[in-house]
């Protein structure tokens, strides 16, 4: 931190005055992070070897002095329950009562702190007369008295929210009593019975001092620290620095300021530090960013441009969502930083994978054991699995015996011993396996956690991501493991009524509290640290990334505690929760020479879009030495502003890759599709390997449609190979149609003999609907000789010497008096009329309209092709494509597909046809072409082309851009 700061002169001051005689002095801070920073300027002052004095926050001073030991959360709340339940007679469920518990906690904690009688604010609350005599009431009191008194009066009707909230009220002070007894049997307490403890007996601390204690950097004061404050004030035990300047003592006094002139009276500095912001020069830049993600991308630029010398720049985490983004995002080797920011556990991927866990086997529980398939990957794709993702892809992408590919996930959901039998990973089997109950699931999370470690341990030494997002991932684990293993020990008091919704509840609760402090050298290049740890720190340079209303300054507490008993009572309310962290805002700002505050201005999301208050005070402030830069956006360089034309130049290795590929795995009509469309697009499917990833849906999608449709029509018609299909026998097909229907989709969608749920059942209608429009089709076109249902097409070939294998399945083949009949099924809307310009197999490089192309009519086409050229059967005999589009099947309707020009008749297209020869010649051509090792691959020139292609986003086009 900057010299001449307040800790910095608080260390100096203090040297001067005790010199050597440190030792025996006790110096409190409001947070451990000023502690650490004091110590440190005070051994960089220190001219000789000298004693520290003793450092501690001022909740370290409490509890030390206390007999009492701080109950930890799990603990106060099931002891909270038992009281509740038996001091109303109620039976509460505790997952019900979890949260609510967590606020009655939170507000005996604040009555403790401010020594409020629970008597006083429990009971007598209704008898609004005794309170009126009792209490001397100044005109603000009065006020306050008067809105309570209205509250009670006007909300009190059977019925009201009002009688409710009473019932509960009157229950408050027994329950306080009583949890109150069961703690202290155990000499355990919350925080403020240890504040309240120590507050009532003070002299133990000034009969314990071996020298004085000296109270830095506070701010709000609550009672039980002024009771100790007053003791040790006036035992002459006791000096304070405060962090004083008269812009927040003068100018705002009504809000940062609150707070700071009552305590300079009561507690008077032992020497005044004061700052004096308005005659300092400032230079502040107020940036807004459209999108909270983008503060990333401006805090890292501005990091680079700021000063790494030691201490100097301080970057200020309002919102802590910002750290672990902005840890991947900084560039490796390129800034020294210290990050002694908390981090809330809910906000990191060790919280993601617990729960990810939990509601794995809270999901199987409800199936039998089975997991669900999309559970499994939510729990392979967190970062601390790495590679678990794409070794469970290898292993349930598969080809068939068929050779056509499949994926089991269609399956839906995964038995124990699937899962075994894959062996993805050694972890797999400690977090898939059978468990009896939550209280289980707890015991797996803390064996689960140890090999995370080891694994987290393993990537840190490859260097496979920075050392400071490694290295915070194992702190990270390790305190979840400590933190479960703590819920371990309590689950005997909760396995009665432990449930999943319960588990999940409380360790969401534990991970949104539990902050966890990343430990640092103080002084070491850009200081990154939370707002809380910057009380009473000192900076040149500030950067303030989310400085948003709603997030700095914070909401306040939730609080059974009305607003005006707390005004009456004289509790902290809103009011002055703002007013304190306007005062540690205004402070931190004091000494710093340069600040740079970032907000998001969108209007999207659940935070306000407006900057925060305090950003509004300083645009508006009238002071003459603060340039003040608002408005205007900083431009983050982009290269690629305007999408620019991609080209892939044919590499010998990229030329290598093809050919082997071509010769290995083969060529689809499917695949010649994409090279006849963009070959670009054939360069990132077919050579990369970057294909779509399928969507694995649990409907019956129009994919599935067409499998089973295909499937069913090819079982329906597998007894009639090479014999010829009378009107009588689909007839007989008709009958069998339902079940077999039924069958296959079973099949497909791989349910076995459980129940088909509603979508499955409607899925199963509409695919009967259109097998039996095909069959009454082929009804009319009677007699005829099926040859074939399913042909696998396995063909090699060679063009100017290289080998090229073809591949592909025929959908069916028949036969009648006029040839055979080369069929494709489709259930989507494609046309079996085309003119020849949307036909024409020319390579995508040169295509100008690729986006009309018809490819089904192409595709049908191929099969002709191969098929002449693999089976000698089909060899110089006339083959006849057809295509069976299922929803414009009817009397009427001709499958053959047909030529159409503009003025022209439509013309029956066979492979005796002319056009047909050259639809030949240009397909070997392209292939030829496709060949070439000096042909680049481009994008298409028609970005229609581009409308459902996968690799949209990659190219900038079709209408959707990153």
């Amino acid at each position: 931190m900057r010299k001449n700061s307040f800790l910095y002169r608080v260390a100096k001051d203090i040297g001067r005055r005790y010199g050597g005689r440190m030792k025996d002095l006790t110096v409190v801070f409001p947070s451990r992070r000023s502690g650490r920073v004091f110590q440190h300027h005070l051994i960089n002052q220190a001219q000789a070897p000298v004693w520290s004095p003793g450092i501690r926050t001022i909740d370290e001073l409490f509890k030390s002095s206390s007999q009492l030991t701080e109950a930890d959360p799990l603990t106060l709340v099931t002891m909270l329950h038992e009281s509740w339940n038996e001091v109303t007679g109620l039976d509460e469920p505790l997952e019900k009562f979890y949260f609510f518990g967590k606020m009655m906690l939170g507000d005996f904690d604040l009555i403790d702190k401010y020594r409020i009688a629970p008597a006083n604010i429990f009971r007598h609350i209704r008898d609004i007369k005794k309170i009126e005599e009792q209490f001397q009431l100044t005109e603000e009191d009065s006020e306050a008295f008067r809105e309570l008194k209205k509250y009670f009066q006007t909300e009190r009707a059977p019925g009201s929210p009002g009688e409710a909230f009473l019932k509960v009220w009157t229950s408050l002070l027994p329950v306080y009593q009583s949890l109150k007894n069961r703690l202290e049997a155990e000499e355990l307490a919350w925080p403020g019975m240890i504040y309240r403890e120590v507050a009532s007996q003070p002299e133990l601390l000034s009969k314990n001092a071996k020298g004085k204690y000296i109270f830095c950097g506070f701010n709000r004061i609550n009672r039980c620290e002024k009771a100790v404050f007053n003791h040790l004030r006036d035992s002459g035990l006791a000096e304070f620095y405060w962090k004083d300047d008269p812009l927040i003592r003068e100018d705002y006094k009504q809000e940062a300021g609150k707070f700071l002139e009552q305590n300079l009276k009561n507690y008077p500095p032992v020497t005044p530090l004061a700052t004096n912001m308005k005659a300092d020069e400032k230079k502040i830049n107020i940036i807004p960013v459209n999108f909270q993600s983008l503060q990333v991308q401006v805090v890292t630029q501005l990091m680079k441009e700021a000063s790494v010398e030691d201490g100097k720049t301080g970057l200020i985490l309002n919102d802590e969502d910002v750290l672990l983004p902005l840890l991947s995002s900084l560039p490796e080797n390129g800034l020294k930083i210290n990050v002694s920011a908390g981090l809330n556990l809910i906000k990191t991927p060790v919280y993601d994978l617990i729960r990810t866990v939990i509601e794995l086997h809270e999901n199987a529980d409800r199936n039998k054991g089975d997991f669900h398939y999309r559970d499994i990957e939510q729990v392979f794709f967190n970062p601390l699995l790495p590679h678990f993702y794409q070794k469970w892809l290898n292993k349930v992408k598969i080809t068939t015996g068929d050779g056509k590919p499949d994926d089991m996930r269609s399956q839906v959901f995964f038995s124990l011993s699937e899962l075994s039998q894959m062996q993805i990973d050694e972890l797999v089997p400690k977090i898939f396996k059978s468990v009896k109950n939550p209280v289980d699931v707890v015991h797996l999370l803390l064996e689960m956690l140890k090999e995370v470690f080891e694994i987290n341990k393993e990537e840190q030494d490859v260097g496979s991501d920075s050392e400071e997002l490694t290295g915070m991932y194992s702190e990270l684990i390790a305190e979840a493991h400590k933190l479960l293993m703590r819920l371990r020990e309590t689950l005997p008091a909760w396995s009665k009524s432990i449930q999943y919704p319960l588990l999940r509840n409380i360790i969401r609760d534990i991970a949104q509290n539990r902050r966890i402090p990343f430990k640092g050298e103080p002084l070491r290049g850009i200081q990154i640290t939370g707002a809380l740890e910057a009380r009473n720190l000192g900076f040149d340079h500030l950067i303030l990334p989310s400085m948003n209303e709603g997030i700095q300054p914070a909401g306040p507490r939730q609080s059974l505690i009305p607003f005006s008993l707390k005004k009456y009572f004289g509790l902290p309310t809103t009011e002055d929760e703002m007013a304190e962290q306007s005062y540690y805002f205004r402070s931190l700002i004091s000494g710093a020479k340069k600040i740079d505050i970032i907000y998001d201005e969108s209007v999207s999301g659940m935070r306000k879009n407006e900057p925060s208050r305090f950003v509004q005070q300083l645009i508006y402030g009238d002071l003459p030495n603060w340039k003040i830069g608002s408005g205007k956006k900083l431009q983050i360089p982009i290269d690629n502003n305007m999408p620019q034309p991609i080209v892939v130049p044919r590499t010998p290795e990229i030329q290598k890759d093809l050919l082997e590929q071509l010769k290995d795995r083969g060529l689809s009509p499917s695949r010649l599709l994409d090279y006849l469309t963009c070959e670009l697009r054939f360069y990132f499917s077919y050579i990369l390997g970057a294909d779509e990833k399928e969507m694995v849906v649990e409907e019956v999608d129009a994919r599935i449609q067409g499998n089973i449709l295909h499937k069913v029509l090819e079982n329906l018609y597998k007894n009639y190979k090479n014999s010829d299909v009378i009107a009588d026998h689909i007839d007989l097909l008709l009958k069998k149609l339902p079940s077999e229907v039924e069958k296959v989709l079973r099949e497909e969608r791989k349910l076995g003999n459980k129940r088909m749920a509603g979508h499955d059942l409607v899925a199963k209608r509409y695919i009967e609907k259109m097998v039996r429009k095909v069959l009454l089709f082929d009804k009319q076109r009677t007699p005829f000789m099926i040859r074939d249902h399913e042909k696998r097409i396995n063909l090699e070939m060679e063009f100017d010497g290289q080998p090229v294998k073809f591949t592909g399945f025929v959908d069916r083949i028949h036969e009648t008096g006029e040839g055979y009949h080369i069929v494709d099924y489709k259930t989507g809307k494609d046309e079996s009329t085309a003119p020849k310009a949307k036909i024409f197999p020319i390579p995508g490089n040169d295509q100008e309209k690729a986006g009309d192309l018809n490819r089904a009519f192409i595709q049908t086409l191929t099969y002709c092709w191969l098929l002449g050229q693999e089976d000698p059967n089909y060899q110089n005999r006339e083959l006849i494509p057809e295509l069976y589009t299922t929803r414009a099947l009817s009397n009427n309707y001709n499958p053959v597909l047909k030529l159409k020009e503009p003025y022209a008749s439509e013309e029956l297209l066979t492979t005796t046809h002319e056009f047909y020869r050259l639809f030949v010649q240009q397909l070997q051509e392209s292939i030829n072409q496709l060949l070439d090792e000096d042909r680049p691959f481009l994008q298409a020139k028609d970005e229609k082309a581009c409308t459902f292609c996968v690799f949209r986003n990659v190219c900038m086009r079709g209408g959707e851009q990153w």
